[in-house]
């Protein structure tokens, strides 16, 4: 009866507003169209129990892998329920929603409808304001041309994406990410707070800084475009935060990260944000466009998520009373690496999610590294380098020292590795006399046994041997390192 009950205050509240009742068509079109239909029935749809999960929660949570199942954006609204009973006989209900028609805000103001249908309230709503008001303002000839001006400007020289881990799929990927999260220190969230109160700037600048440092070495370029996600609502005229919609936007940012003090940098992010921020509104295809990049690559592979949770209340905290329960909000990226920094009462948490095989705690890492940096160089002043601030922490940095030196160097874990000699390929040698048919390499073009691995060894060895003639050590001693790459 409360579930029932819930989705008639739901079709209630499609009822009111034009935007949840819109669909887009494209097919045998010069250009997509957003239609609203007059009205456009809840779908909602039963499921049987599943005895492969362990509870009702896990098949529903399955059941919304985008990789299995997307929203057709050609049938309003874009939005789909499937209730499933749970084990104790209550109900529980998912709501899929498309980033279309939705944002944060309009997430809240419709959770505050539909606990008013559900309290026999519905009448003293105040009347909906149309979203085609904005669209309206959005598409004017002189916010265009100040849109395509900026973003060239911004985006001069860039012509190949910035891509984290060299990841490349990103609009429909296949990809599962994982997630992890990381609360930073107390103290670090407060002190870089003052940081960027005695700059004149606001925290969210040194997030993004961090960010761009991370994209940097991820990505190995010094000028990363990174996504950063806006709410959208600022430029959107008169009442907007009472307007339901798709106001949430992406935005590229491109910073150059070998250049510059750290102070500069600071003060620098601030006011391309600030300028950014006159132009919440402009489609990502657009910037694409300004940039030399071409579709189908993406302009960028990573994305920031900034919020204030002191602000903005969550999605789940103002539920619909009358019997029902908000369990957990969840959200989909198209990026294969998404970092969200959530700053609540003074403390920062960081929540990375990245496809595999990568792992998001890595990125946690170098993000709580390169925060704590920028916190560190500007508490002494912000003169040095932007460039010389280190980003990968010092364990991960001693590993690495570590497993370039000879197996006597190293500690028994690593030394167990290599071969007497100390080298790696002494190991893969014995192994091919050993187990010649063992399975050494497994890629998606094939297979290579421990025999044929160590016969493209040989044959390589033998193309490069002649350019090593009357080859040198360096000055310092090290050996040198010979690479040799595709033509």
């Amino acid at each position: 009866e409360d579930l029932d009950g819930f989705i008639q205050a739901l079709q209630q509240v499609l009822d009111r507003h034009d935007i949840l009742r819109s669909a887009v068509h494209w097919e045998r079109l010069d250009h997509p169209v957003q239609l609203v239909w007059r009205h456009a029935p809840m779908p909602l749809q039963r499921l049987e129990r599943d005895p492969r999960f362990a509870s009702a929660s896990a098949q529903l949570q399955a059941r919304q892998d985008a990789r299995l199942r997307r929203i057709d954006v050609r049938q309003a609204p874009l939005l789909r329920a499937f209730e499933l009973q749970e084990d104790d006989g209550s109900w529980l209900l998912m709501l899929l929603i498309h980033h279309l028609v939705m944002d944060q805000q309009t997430i809240l103001l419709m959770q505050q409808e539909v606990q008013a249908c559900l309290q026999g309230q519905q009448h003293r709503l105040p009347p909906s304001l149309p979203f085609r008001n904005f669209v309206a303002l959005s598409r004017r000839e002189e916010s265009r041309r100040g849109q395509e001006a900026f973003f060239k400007r911004l985006l001069d020289g860039v012509d190949e994406p910035t891509l984290p881990y060299g990841l490349s799929e990103v609009h429909g990927r296949q990809q599962q990410g994982r997630t992890a999260t990381r609360r930073l220190e107390t103290g670090l969230s407060q002190s870089l707070q003052q940081q960027a109160q005695a700059l004149g700037i606001n925290s969210a600048s040194l997030f993004h800084l961090a960010f761009a440092l991370v994209m940097g070495r991820l990505a190995q370029r010094d000028d990363p475009v990174f996504g950063t996600v806006v709410m959208g609502r600022m430029q959107a005229g008169q009442d907007a935060q009472q307007v339901l919609g798709p106001f949430i936007n992406t935005l590229a940012v491109r910073w150059n990260v070998v250049t510059g003090s750290v102070r500069e940098a600071a003060k620098g992010m601030h006011a391309l944000l600030l300028e950014l921020m006159r132009y919440e509104q402009t489609p990502l295809s657009t910037a694409q466009r300004c940039s030399g990049v071409v579709p189908p690559l993406p302009l960028f592979g990573g994305l920031l998520n900034c919020r204030r949770l002191d602000q903005v209340a969550d999605a789940g905290e103002e539920a619909p009373s009358q019997g029902v329960q908000a369990l957990t909000v969840d959200s989909i990226s198209e990026y294969p690496l998404t970092v969200d920094v959530a700053e609540q009462g003074g403390a920062l948490t960081l929540a990375v999610t990245v496809d595999e095989p990568h792992d998001p705690e890595d990125v946690c890492d170098l993000m709580a590294q390169a925060l704590a940096s920028l916190e560190q160089a500007l508490r002494e002043g912000g003169q040095g380098a932007l460039s010389a601030l280190p980003v990968l922490p010092s364990a991960q940095e001693q590993r690495l020292h570590d497993f370039g030196q000879p197996a006597q160097a190293l500690s028994a874990e690593l030394a167990q590795r290599f071969d007497e000699q100390g080298s790696l390929h002494g190991l893969i040698q014995a192994q091919a006399r050993r187990s010649p048919q063992a399975l050494a390499l497994v890629d998606e073009q094939g297979q290579l046994s421990y025999a044929e691995l160590d016969a493209l060894t040989q044959r390589l060895a033998a193309h490069i041997a002649p350019h090593l003639a009357g080859a040198k050590e360096a000055k310092d001693g090290q050996p040198l390192v010979l690479l040799c790459l595709p033509r």
